[in-house]
């Protein structure tokens, strides 16, 4: 009877620390810390966008977005003008983990481009190309690269001594997101008129 009492209280014990652990472990809550980093250069990013749509409340510090409240798993989607966007994920390694940090590396947006007499097709070399303040020659294969590029639609304009002004835009989707190249043709300078004899 001794016996029985003991090894009963023994389960009764184990059945209730086994209760408060689950307990412990189903309101444990994380928080992760959230760092946004240049791809290329390494640098911090601090005029990044962190989004998440779960319930964790977000609070920005200089060290980053720190996320409270994490429930073992948190997604977040990262923009930044000039950079592809990404997403990124964090999982709790143990259920008792307590903080988290997650790093996320943004790649520069990149344009590459070529420009081309209309006529001949063939490529133009030393050919101003801007976008807005950003102004480059084309090289010797009449190609140019532009890196860091924010928004959609954006104007670009080609100036070549003898030929027309020519005009591109730039579109997120086709050359920023999916790196198609842009061309741009440019038409030869021609004068028009009458010649007149005395």
């Amino acid at each position: 009877m001794y016996l029985k009492r003991h090894i009963l209280l023994f389960f009764l014990s184990l059945f209730f620390l086994s209760l408060l652990l689950f307990g412990f472990f189903a309101l444990v809550r994380q928080s992760v810390l959230v760092r946004v980093y240049d791809a290329s250069t390494g640098g911090v990013l601090l005029h990044a966008i962190v989004e998440n749509h779960s319930p964790a409340q977000r609070q920005t510090t200089l060290a980053g977005w720190l996320f409270r409240d994490v429930d073992q798993h948190l997604s977040i989607n990262v923009t930044a003008a000039g950079y592809l966007p990404a997403k990124a994920s964090w999982n709790a390694p143990y259920p008792w983990a307590l903080r988290g940090r997650l790093n996320v590396f943004l790649f520069p947006t990149q344009l590459t481009g070529i420009v081309r007499d209309a006529d001949s097709g063939q490529p133009l070399s030393g050919v101003s190309v801007q976008i807005g303040a950003k102004n480059l020659l084309s090289d010797a294969s009449g190609s140019f690269h532009f890196s860091g590029l924010a928004g959609d639609d954006i104007p670009l304009s080609v100036q070549c001594d003898g030929y027309e002004p020519g005009r591109a835009r730039v579109l997120w989707q086709n050359h920023l997101l999916q790196k198609e190249p842009l061309a741009v043709d440019l038409q030869p300078n021609s004068i028009e008129g009458r010649v007149r004899w005395r």
